[in-house]
């Protein structure tokens, strides 16, 4: 059994030296600690992974189930970073992945386009590009995705994983993206502790096998445009493959430009045919990035393209590096140490208040750094006559955020208090543990909890006032799954999960920020169907349930944003997906398949002023659907879809008519369509591949609440790309 693993890892932060030259020091010393496994102890070699190819492939067969089948193994891949071969098909979760083939019929290269298309997101727009990105799984608000925790290659990429999960920038580009693994659920208690909705995340390209070229190039919309080039393969027992994308364009609205940059090198060294190194690194660089901000109720029935804030601007940098160790020890057992480092800077220049006539600047700039070691264990028996698959893994990080937010007159330029000065720290202590038992050769019972011991800290600048607060939680999960047939699987499962409170609105006193709340908790359930016993078909369907303590929510005021412990929660639901290809059962439609999902979810406020209310940013039905074609012979395809998210309300008061400010009120529903066609030179990706697309191709208006006004969505655009990989 091979597994494989891709992270990220650490940057050059002042005082960070001494720890990288300890993480090299432990890497070597664990590799020079673990001896290299003998042919007699039959040890599984790690293999670089394949060339990929753009030919559709047949769903990976099930393994017959025996007690000691390799296969009972945990995938630390599929606990920490992703399946490549799909979804497991007794994963005791709702869990979807959009590979690279799908990736490639966006055009486009927006998330949003591509996340709609997964029962149970709700994708809503800010700017023209992905870098400040708001996703929200099973009803959880999806401003700034601050409750989904945000992952690339397994790494979260939060400010401060703990203490400031909002993403107010997405350090990757979706050209640099390979596939997107999205777990929903109280499954991501395996990923940290703050993740109730559930996981996105987005994964690198492995090192190749083979050496090869891709170079490519796209426009689009006003002004949109990108080109990216990777390079990479193996050679003896060295690989190596480097990325590189630059991304810019004027954005749908006025004030809407930007440009980024976004750049990877990943180095893989095989030790032995067991054991592997491997270091990446990746710089993520948004220098410019104009913001239209939001808008009052006149100001969008007036011109919803206009911007009313002519001097906000956005910018953006983070490094991100890891170092990793795998030892693949025996078809059974697999050994991991990674360690990585993620630092970056942030400014964001706007104004206030948030309605016209604006008499003052504010900037938020934020320098954060995040570093962490992480060892994971795997490894399968047999105990008391039963297979037991056990997966142990243990994580140290500390996190820094410091953040300064100025005002200053908007005419004179003198400077006024500021809303915030503070350094933020923490450090947590994770272990997680889980005995899967194979009760029969049908029936697996999982058992397994998290530990967290987690210190936060915040010392201001201003009067030198210091707050600490520690947190110490257990987090148990457990799941059965029966396999009904050789391709069907129903599971149930329980997890718990937590969130702390956040750094900026929690830990300073002196702050006009300061909204002291409490932790959030809750506990998730869920009954699910995964199911591909006919051929060519593919179904799921979960039920869930999560139960919300102290749910914390953020209202939108004329000052941004406040948190609040809106009381006691619950989100209940149902999502059901279907993927058929239809060539397979029939062959004179051969090259022709179809996909739709659907969610029905009522996520409600139970206790306090807004008991019976839904909660903020929770549509009740989200759908999605679309056709593919695909001519084999010529390598032509046209894709068409859709997707549908219906009303919410953006304040926990369930305003019934949106405010003059455009603060809170009702989102409306929308519908957007969106198609592609396109070309593929040859089935196994190489040579030269074209795309045309559309977005909101009916040209629906549609728009979101925030803090500092109305949103409006992008209108129909259009976009081309054209690339060429050489296979050397």
């Amino acid at each position: 059994m091979t597994l494989h693993l891709s992270h990220v890892l650490p940057s050059n932060l002042p005082g960070t030296l001494p720890y990288r030259s300890l993480v090299l020091g432990l890497t070597c010393l664990v590799s020079a600690w673990c001896p290299t496994v003998t042919a007699q102890e039959q040890a599984t070699p790690i293999q670089p992974p394949q060339v990929p190819t753009t030919a559709p492939q047949e769903a990976p067969q099930q393994a017959p189930r025996t007690k000691n089948a390799a296969s009972n193994l945990p995938s630390l891949a599929d606990i920490v970073v992703s399946a490549v071969a799909g979804v497991p098909l007794n994963y005791a979760g709702g869990r979807d992945q959009v590979d690279k083939d799908v990736l490639d019929a966006y055009p486009d290269k927006e998330a949003g386009s591509v996340l709609r298309r997964v029962p149970g997101v709700y994708f809503i727009p800010e700017n023209g590009n992905d870098a400040r990105i708001h996703i929200g799984l099973r009803g959880n608000d999806p401003r700034r995705s601050g409750l989904t925790a945000v992952l690339v290659d397994g790494i979260p990429v939060a400010e401060a994983p703990y203490g400031n999960t909002d993403i107010d920038g997405l350090p990757i580009a979706l050209e640099r993206v390979d596939r997107v693994d999205v777990i929903r659920g109280g499954a991501s208690v395996r990923y940290g502790p703050n993740a109730a909705g559930g996981v996105v995340n987005f994964l690198t390209a492995d090192v190749p096998l083979t050496p090869q070229m891709t170079t490519g190039f796209r426009v689009g919309s006003f002004g949109e445009r990108s080109m990216w080039t990777s390079v990479g393969g193996t050679y003896g027992r060295l690989g190596a493959l480097v990325n590189g994308v630059y991304k810019e364009g004027d954005g749908f609205r006025e004030r809407g430009d930007y440009s980024d940059r976004d750049g990877s090198i990943k180095l893989r060294y095989a030790l032995s045919d067991t054991e592997a190194l491997q270091a990446y690194f990746s710089r993520f660089s948004e220098p410019h990035a104009n913001q239209s901000g939001g808008l009052s109720q006149a100001d969008y029935d007036a011109d919803p393209w206009q911007s009313t804030r002519q001097d906000n601007f956005f910018r953006f940098d983070t490094n991100r590096y890891v170092v990793q160790y795998e030892r693949q020890i025996d078809e059974d057992t697999r050994f991991e140490l990674r360690t990585w480092l993620q630092e970056g800077t942030r400014i964001l220049a706007d104004v206030r208040p948030v309605l016209a006539p604006y008499t003052q600047a504010r900037a938020q700039n934020s320098a954060f750094s995040s570093k962490a070691i992480e060892a994971l264990y795997g490894w399968s028996d047999e105990i008391g006559g039963l297979q037991h698959t056990f997966f142990h893994s243990a994580r140290y990080l500390q996190e820094t955020n410091d953040e300064l937010y100025t005002r200053s007159d908007l005419l004179t330029g003198a400077p006024l208090d500021p809303d915030l000065n503070a350094n933020f720290e923490g450090r947590a202590f994770a272990l997680f543990n889980e005995d899967r038992i194979a009760l029969n050769d049908q029936l697996d019972w999982a058992l397994g909890f998290r530990v967290e011991s987690i210190g936060m800290s915040g010392v201001s600048n201003e009067d030198q006032n210091q707050i600490f607060k520690n947190y110490d939680v257990f987090l148990p999960e457990t799941s059965l799954t029966w396999q009904l047939q050789p391709e069907t699987a129903v599971y149930a499962s329980y997890q718990q999960t937590f969130y702390p409170p956040q750094y900026e609105t929690g830990f300073d006193p002196a702050s006009v920020l300061y909204a002291p709340i409490d932790p959030e908790s809750a506990d998730a359930y869920e009954l699910g169907l995964r199911s591909r016993e006919i051929d060519g078909l593919e179904a799921t369907l979960a039920a869930f349930y999560t139960h919300y303590a102290d749910k914390i929510d953020f209202l939108n005021t004329p000052d941004g944003k406040v948190p609040i412990n809106s009381g006691n929660a619950r989100s209940v639901g149902v999502e059901a997906s279907l993927s058929y290809d239809l060539g397979v059962p029939f062959a004179a439609l051969e090259g022709l398949s179809t996909y739709a999902t659907l969610t029905e979810q009522s996520s409600k406020i139970t206790s306090g002023d807004n008991d019976g209310n839904d909660t903020p940013d929770a549509p009740r039905h989200l759908a999605s659907w679309g056709l593919l074609y695909q001519h084999f012979a010529s390598g032509l395809w046209g894709r068409l879809g859709g997707s549908y998210s219906s009303s919410s309300f953006r304040d926990a008061a369930n305003t019934p008519v949106g405010t003059a400010d455009g603060l809170n009120g009702p989102v409306p529903a929308f519908t957007l369509w969106d198609a592609a066609v396109g070309w593929r030179e040859r089935a196994d990706g190489s040579g030269f591949s074209v795309a045309v697309g559309v977005t909101n191709a009916l040209d629906e208006d549609y728009f979101r609440r925030f803090a500092t006004g109305i949103y409006p969505g992008a209108p129909r655009q259009y976009s081309a790309t054209i690339s060429y990989t050489l296979y050397f």
